[in-house]
């Protein structure tokens, strides 16, 4: 189970570590809902930690902007495994966890006592399992 909080009763976040082509660094990352790819990252982070781009995913930004930025491979430490993953670099200083990554978990948040759950659901793990 990963766990989080929820800053100022409004943002839920969670830290997880993410590793690059030299470097790797925890980040303090918004699960953004609104965000339909894995993680998002600004571009200075994303050189840091040496990733490399290879393509270009077209974004839209919550204040209605779209931008064509660029996408990496990292890995990211995700439920106690490392996981390959897909970065895209974005101009937002805020790190994300877009709902890709969670897909096939129960992502809890309750907002009375400002916690975040992201677990792996019972039937997803056994079916891992077999």
């Amino acid at each position: 189970m990963i766990k989080g909080k929820i800053e100022d009763g409004l943002h839920p976040k969670t830290r997880v570590e993410i590793s690059g082509n030299f470097a790797a660094k925890k980040f303090s990352l918004l699960v953004d809902t609104g965000f339909d790819l894995d993680i998002a990252l600004h571009h200075t982070e994303a050189s840091n930690l040496g990733l490399k781009a290879f393509g270009v995913v077209s974004l839209d930004y919550a204040n209605g902007e779209k931008a064509d930025e660029p996408i990496c491979l990292a890995r990211v430490l995700w439920h106690g495994k490392w996981k390959r993953t897909t970065i895209a670099l974005s101009k937002d200083e805020e790190p994300a966890i877009g709902t890709r990554l969670m897909q096939d978990l129960v992502v809890t948040l309750n907002f009375g006592n400002n916690r975040l759950t992201i677990e792996e659901h019972a039937k997803f793990k056994s079916k891992k399992r077999r």
